[in-house]
């Protein structure tokens, strides 16, 4: 049972992630990695089931390794903590 939720979780989550570009390439590598498992786990879905799948894995497997474009949260953000200049802590 906790499985279904579990699996329902991850699939409200990780998109919602995926599509803001928050922990894209995170996101991106675990559906890409869930994706698997589901192919894996029905094999009744015979061979035109599984090939439904196949361009989201591109897709998935893509984002991960080149990541997010420049409309993620991830790139504003990191553009954002790389113009502030860190604090400098003096000693006395």
């Amino acid at each position: 049972m906790w499985a279904a939720y579990l699996g329902t979780g991850i699939e409200i989550f990780f998109p919602i992630l995926l599509a803001l570009g928050l922990a894209g390439r995170f996101a991106a590598g675990f559906l890409f990695i869930y994706n698997i498992i589901t192919v894996l786990s029905y094999p009744q879905m015979g061979v035109a089931g599984m090939m439904d799948q196949v361009p989201w894995a591109i897709f998935l497997l893509f984002t991960t390794v080149y990541g997010p474009s420049l409309f993620s949260l991830d790139y504003g953000l990191s553009r954002i903590w790389k113009s502030t200049p860190p604090a400098v802590h003096k000693s006395v």
